[in-house]
């Protein structure tokens, strides 16, 4: 595939750039100096723009001669620049001039404007930027490619009251005429375009220092550097981790890391200038649920990590997107886990990244984690769990293979070799290649180039004098468990590592489509892919199932889950009854941890979606009974936990409380018990902000709750809530609640008020949409039917207020249209409509939702016919 790139006969290597915004009329104006070296004579020189206005265009020859464009085209649909001259640009050194203008917009992206409360009540502006994947061209002309780095030396010109931050330390601050000021900052190492990063505004900050003497600041706007201090101590930590564990000092003299109230992302990696939403940077630990704390974590930890692995060396194209994300992915977890090693985080990585991946790879439509990229516009679509969690899996499934000291040795000489400079995926195999003398490329090669995953067969088991033999087969695992013709031909080479009650055996490597395997044990069972480090799923014959469900409160967590996860989704693929599906859940009876839990949630809520998209005449008999399953489940777990917090609760106990006493209020929410203890600590909540009553782990159950027994009364309260300077994480858990009302009028009117705009923020949108995109009333999933009348008759409205802005984010509206579709009429009407619209940019995520609601209908078919629906099952299961 051909990329379409900038021609490279003039090349950029440093950019003098200075801008001044105008903070009320939303404007900008700037001018640019660019060194280029230009490899051959030229009378025109090719550069990126986006919504920039260029008034004038000079070049200063080496020898002296000036030369000034007689021509400047800008290119709307390639979102490109064009400089003409009548004389031709000699070989050798040149520098560039322009000056232009530009809109400080609202769209997040590029140089925009986010909008806060000041102290004093009235709404403020800040200035601040996003520019990954391709928005830097909407700031400045530039050769806005990552291979096309440049150092930088910007000057910023704002209000003398404001503060000025970007990559580098402040070099200069100048006073100017009319209560302005200069503000120039120090050159930035050579770096991507994407990576430059500026703010203006009203900022509070508090800082320190690392070990090494790296100043470190936490920013976010005025009356919130209360809330810093976790995310300070968690970057310093961090930052010291690299620092060792890579083996490169962080090369910049400072760290900022700022809070931005309006923010498409969750973060962006802006070297030295770390960029975040505010829920995912802003904390207060005794207030926050723990959910949220290991979050605000790990989005500092991926962010961190990049400051090496992505900025320092840079991926040469998007293709290899992944490198820079999955890898950042993995090093989240490992490095969050070093931090906080009681939270147990590789365990989480398994509940959320790795199961997150599987199921999305294994759709047709699914793609492989190095996607070739031939426009850069492409990229977004493949801002996903593919580049991020299933590239994190594969990476973890090399450290796993590796061992520390020859992972960590290999990614050093990587580092190294290439600081400064462009990688592709083949660089870091051949340094993992030298570092182990083992083939990881030729590895690698079969997990990256093509998509999907295996499925491991455990078949003819037999036990002899100590010894437990038995095949693996693999084949291409498709959730729908359908077979083409080409199927059979995809073949990986397989890591395996087989856990035995006595622990786990060295791994062996399926390279073949069917080996046979003999392992030395007292037992009668096998754990394949012990500890889950390796991205597949495990299907095994009834009775070494059985087996496994007798030990499996035994088992590591990592692998209570593994084993959870594949019996939930074999059940869909037909590969497993979903009667012994249901008997693998019935085992986990007393289990404890909060992990396990999270994947035992998963997999009941799943269940529970598949029955409601049942047409079955007999629905709420059989609900009744699943919901007594879940009860007897959760009932021993939710007496341990109890309702409130103790002084000694660790952060996974109170996770465990959120997601058990999450299940217990679902399925009894109409228990006059339940709606007295909801409304009587939300009422304490609205008498004291700070009271104890209103858990921030369970506080999105209890609102769910009284939006399910009050209606339009419970959604007002929560709104006025919402509205009274709630902090985000509170926000969030409204924007949960409204998708559980019973009436379709009020989950229309929840979508109105997130359109409006007035209360819920652009970025939150997508909260409310999936909240009542899943929606069930009266035992019938209803958000599918509501999310078509929604879209039909505000489509141009929502791309106005997500499209323009982020494909990503208008990627997770579409997603979330289907996500509550239950039948084929429903699917063809939603399937046309998007159609209909032509966005070639987001095929992939239409075909990946098309197919997904496909496989969800054969499920609740399948549901149908199968032995959950007779009462009788559930009546007989132990």
């Amino acid at each position: 595939m051909t990329r379409v790139l900038l021609p490279s006969n003039v090349v950029p290597h440093e950019y003098d750039l200075t801008l001044e915004p105008d903070m009320e009329k939303f404007m900008f104006k700037g001018s640019v100096e660019i060194k280029v070296t230009v490899a051959e004579k030229t009378k025109v020189v090719e550069m990126h723009q986006r919504d920039l206005c260029v008034s004038a265009a000079v070049c200063k020859c080496a020898e002296g001669a000036k030369l000034e464009a007689v021509a400047v085209t800008t290119r709307n649909k390639d979102k490109t620049l064009s400089l003409e001259f009548d004389e031709e640009i000699p070989v050798g050194e040149a520098t560039l001039a322009l000056e232009f203008t530009g809109v400080l917009n609202d769209q997040l992206a590029g140089f925009y404007r986010s909008k806060y409360t000041g102290r004093d009540g009235t709404t403020k502006h800040m200035a601040t930027t996003q520019f990954e994947a391709i928005d830097a061209r909407r700031c400045f002309p530039c050769w806005d490619e990552p291979a096309r780095k440049a150092v930088f030396n910007l000057t910023l010109v704002c209000p003398e009251h404001l503060m000025a931050i970007s990559n580098m330390p402040e070099k200069s601050c100048v006073g100017l005429e009319g209560g302005r000021k200069r503000v120039a900052f120090l050159p930035t190492p050579k770096m991507s375009t994407y990576l430059l990063a500026f703010c203006i505004g009203e900022f509070d900050f508090i800082q320190g220092q690392t070990k090494n003497g790296t100043l470190i600041r936490v920013l976010s706007v005025p009356g919130k550097s209360k809330d810093l201090a976790f995310a300070l101590d968690t970057g310093i930590k961090a930052l010291e981790f690299y620092n060792d564990f890579f083996g490169i000092p962080y090369p910049l003299p400072k760290l900022d890391m700022i809070a931005i109230p309006d923010f498409a992302a969750g973060a962006m990696e802006n070297w030295g200038l770390v960029t975040y939403r505010e829920v995912d940077l802003i904390i207060d630990p005794a207030k926050a649920s723990s959910s949220q704390k290991q979050r605000v974590a790990i989005v500092i930890t991926h962010e961190l990590a990049h400051q090496w692995f992505g900025n320092l060396v840079t991926m040469a194209w998007w293709d290899d997107l992944w490198l820079n994300e999955g890898f950042a992915n993995w090093m989240q977890t490992f490095t969050a886990d070093s931090i906080f090693p009681e939270w147990c985080i590789w365990e989480s990585f398994v509940t959320n990244e790795q199961t997150s991946a599987l199921r999305l790879d294994a759709l047709r439509s699914s793609h492989p984690i190095l996607v070739p990229i031939a426009r850069a516009e492409s990229v977004e679509e493949v801002f996903d769990l593919i580049s991020y969690c299933k590239g994190g899996s594969v990476i973890r499934m090399i450290y796993s293979l590796l061992g520390r000291e020859t992972f960590r040795q290999g990614l050093v000489d990587y580092l190294q070799t290439h600081s400064y400079s462009n990688t592709e995926s083949t660089d870091l195999w051949a340094a993992w290649d030298k570092a182990s003398g083992q083939p990881i490329r030729e590895l690698m090669d079969t997990w990256i180039l093509q998509m999907g995953y295996p499925l491991i067969t455990v078949s003819n088991v037999s036990k002899k004098d100590g010894k437990l033999k038995f095949d693996v087969e693999q084949k291409w695992y498709l959730a729908d468990g359908s077979v083409k013709e080409g199927d059979a031909d995809k073949k990986w080479i397989v890591p395996l590592i087989f856990g035995t009650q006595e622990g786990a055996h060295p791994p062996q490597y399926l390279r073949e489509k069917k080996q046979t395997v003999e392992l030395e044990t007292a037992g009668s069972w096998v754990k394949v892919n012990y500890g889950q480090h390796i991205p597949l799923r495990v299907k095994y014959p009834t009775e070494m199932l059985e087996e496994l469900c007798k030990a499996v409160s035994g088992l590591p967590a990592e692998d209570r889950i593994g084993l959870l996860s594949d019996a939930d989704s074999l059940s869909k693929s037909e590969d497993l009854s979903l009667a012994d599906f249901v008997r693998v859940l019935n085992s986990y009876k007393g289990e404890m941890n909060d992990k396990v839990w999270s994947q035992l949630s998963q997999a009941l809520a799943g269940l529970k979606g598949t029955l409601y998209g049942t047409t079955m005449p007999n629905k709420a008999e059989i609900k009744a009974k699943m919901d007594k399953l879940i009860s007897d489940l959760v009932k021993p777990v939710v007496e341990a936990v109890g309702w409130d917090g103790r002084p000694d609760d660790t952060d996974n106990l109170k996770k465990l409380r959120a997601i058990v006493l999450g299940q217990h209020l679902a399925v009894n929410s109409k228990e006059p018990e339940v709606v007295r203890e909801a409304t009587e600590r939300i009422a304490a909540y609205k008498e004291d902000k700070n009271t104890a009553k209103l858990n921030p782990d369970i506080r999105a159950s209890l609102m769910k709750v009284l939006v399910k027994n009050n209606g339009a009364a419970a959604i007002e309260e929560l709104k006025a809530l919402h509205n009274d300077k709630a902090e985000s994480p509170f926000r969030n858990d409204v924007y949960t609640a409204l998708g559980v009302a019973q009436d379709e009028g009020l989950l229309m009117d929840a979508m109105l008020w997130a359109l409006d705009g007035k209360d819920v923020r652009s970025q939150d949108f997508v909260y409310v949409q999936r909240a009542v995109s899943a929606a069930v009333v009266s035992n019938e999933v209803v958000g599918g039917r509501v999310m078509q009348a929604f879209i039909e008759a505000h489509y141009d409205e929502v791309f106005n207020l997500i499209g323009n802005v982020s494909a990503m984010m208008f990627a997770s509206i579409l997603k979330s249209c289907f996500s509550g579709i239950t039948t084929r009429e429903e699917l063809e009407k939603m399937k046309n409509f998007w159609e209909a619209k032509k966005l070639t940019h987001l095929e992939k995520a239409l075909g990946q939702s098309i197919e997904a609601v496909d496989n969800r209908i054969k499920a609740a078919e399948a549901f149908a016919a199968s032995e959950l629906a007779t009462a009788a099952f559930w009546d007989n299961l132990n």
